[in-house]
């Protein structure tokens, strides 16, 4: 599935290299017909390419941490190493920044999952619940629902 994922990036990036190339690196003059054709290249192509690889690097270590801090509020849930009345920012310097900051009642509801897949896909997600004074009142682990019709085996 992380092949998956990764395929669909890279993809993704060439995509935009492509676009950035067209769209900011060539302009295709054609004469009348039977006319040679000319390309102009422009001086900005080669930044576009610098910048898109740049922010590649970025968008990959963000994914890393997003993971990295999942996985450390998934086993602080599973250890019963959470306790109430944590203040948001303690929880934000032991586990890291949330996916995703909700609006809940009042307080907030915080979402951290693993970088595999978008916040709406089927993947695991470990969601924290604070109040209005923003103090951590309760927690809650959400597994990934397995595919229908999909077995162990077809995952290897």
């Amino acid at each position: 599935m992380m092949k998956n994922r990764m395929v669909e990036r890279n993809i993704l990036v060439a995509w935009a290299a492509f676009m950035a190339i067209s769209c900011a690196g060539c302009v295709f003059l054609c004469g009348e017909s039977g006319a040679k054709q000319k390309w102009e290249r422009s001086k900005d192509g080669l930044k576009a390419l610098m910048e898109l690889a740049k922010d590649r690097g970025k968008m990959e270590k963000d994914y890393k941490a997003e993971t990295s801090d999942y996985d450390k509020i998934k086993k602080a849930v599973d250890n019963d190493a959470l306790e109430k009345g944590w203040q948001s920012f303690e929880v934000e310097k032991k586990f890291g920044e949330p996916v995703v900051i909700l609006p809940d009642g009042g307080g907030e509801r915080w979402v951290y999952k693993p970088a595999t897949g978008s916040f709406l896909d089927n993947v695991p997600k470990v969601y924290l619940f604070f109040d209005t004074e923003k103090k951590l009142s309760s927690w809650k682990a959400v597994e990934a629902k397995p595919e229908a019709g999909r077995s162990e085996a077809q995952d290897s």
